[in-house]
């Protein structure tokens, strides 16, 4: 892999400079500013992960093929997860899409315990959309290892029989890999990633 160049190495640090966090705490920035061997360690970890050290895309853009006409049920089949939801059905989430399509799914981490609402409102201010249950599905098939670093949500919403909204997501651990229903009341934490398509 070709190594990058001193022109991209300065458009990155401009980029990287606009891009840190404007509520970053002081103590934080004083620990960084004083121990700067910590934070290259950090910017090495991000930006070169080892190989094999991660299930994570630095990049952060996963291509995906989706099959809507192929049923929920089979989706979940061919992930080959070692425990799902049974209640994950294509009765309890219905599509009206159909076809085969391809998107590119980023994940946008959640940098505070927020609402369901919130998040939602959050991506569409930043110029994206929430992934559905076919998409999420298709993410979870194609890069199998990703939710054992991440809780990975969408945005296909089933609604039980006692009025309790629950939508689907992905996680695990070096162990398993699971695909799950999260109530909607709950909210979600920093561990949590929106599969997100950007609007056309």
């Amino acid at each position: 892999m070709p190594r990058a160049s001193r022109w991209q190495y300065m458009q990155l640090a401009g980029a990287v400079l606009r891009s840190l966090p404007d509520d970053l705490d002081a103590n934080v920035a004083q620990r960084l500013i004083k121990n700067q061997w910590l934070l290259r360690s950090i910017l090495r970890e991000a930006l070169t992960p080892k190989s094999g050290s991660s299930n994570i895309d630095p990049i952060n853009i996963y291509p995906i093929a989706v099959d809507y006409d192929r049923s929920i049920e089979d989706e979940v089949r061919v992930g080959r997860y070692d425990w799902f939801s049974q209640d994950i059905t294509s009765e309890h989430f219905p599509t009206a899409q159909s076809g085969k399509t391809e998107v590119q799914v980023e994940l946008i981490p959640i940098e505070r315990y927020t609402s369901f609402n919130e998040a939602i409102g959050g991506l569409n201010g930043m110029g994206y959309r929430p992934a559905n249950l076919h998409e999420l599905l298709a993410f979870g098939r194609r890069y199998r290892g990703v939710q054992r670093d991440f809780q990975i949500f969408a945005d296909s919403v089933w609604q039980s029989w006692n009025g309790t909204r629950y939508v689907a997501y992905l996680y695990g651990d070096l162990l398993r890999r699971c695909l799950g229903l999260n109530q909607i009341e709950i909210g979600w934490t920093q561990n949590c990633r929106f599969a997100a398509v950007h609007k056309e």
